[in-house]
């Protein structure tokens, strides 16, 4: 997420990468992949893995509506679908 959101696109695909090569031999979580697609701007498959952590009921989606990594994905069109689905009213949505 950093390295994408900073500019260095070879290094967060490096990082995206390795995530794909350990993937193989355990299971990580998908806000991982979310963090990572996200710092590269590729908000669709962020949000298809943001969506599969909380499908999964990964304990950190809980707090995607409030941590920094998750903003940008605020513009993206399942933004509020999640949040309707997470059952967090408007109230609480930052920004």
């Amino acid at each position: 997420y950093v390295e994408g959101i900073g500019g260095n696109l070879t290094a967060a695909k490096n990082y995206l990468g390795r995530l794909q090569e350990m993937a193989k031999s355990g299971p990580i979580r998908e806000l991982y992949y979310c963090w990572a697609y996200t710092g590269l701007n590729d908000l669709d498959r962020a949000m298809e893995h943001l969506q599969r952590a909380v499908d999964e009921a990964d304990p950190l989606a809980l707090y995607f509506d409030v941590f920094l990594p998750f903003d940008r994905l605020r513009r993206h069109q399942g933004y509020e679908r999640i949040r309707h689905q997470q059952r967090l009213s408007l109230s609480s949505a930052r920004g």
